[in-house]
């Protein structure tokens, strides 16, 4: 993944374009896997783990979000 000066990245975050992350690769073989179990994301604050299961989750008919914070 390219890296980005800070002040790229604060305008993309400020105007609401998607930055991808190294998490989403992993996120997408979750999705590939058949049978696969509920995904339980847990890490620090404003990494952007809500950001990336919400884009992955416009990939699926049904998406529930539930943010236990």
């Amino acid at each position: 993944m390219p890296s980005i000066d800070s002040n790229k990245a604060l305008f993309l975050l400020s105007s609401g374009v998607y930055v991808p992350r190294k998490i989403d690769r992993l996120l997408e073989g979750w999705a590939a896997e058949a049978g696969r179990k509920p995904l339980v994301l847990r890490g620090a604050r404003q990494t952007g783990k809500s950001s990336s299961v919400r884009e992955l989750g416009k990939g699926f008919d049904l998406f529930l979000e539930l943010n236990l914070e």
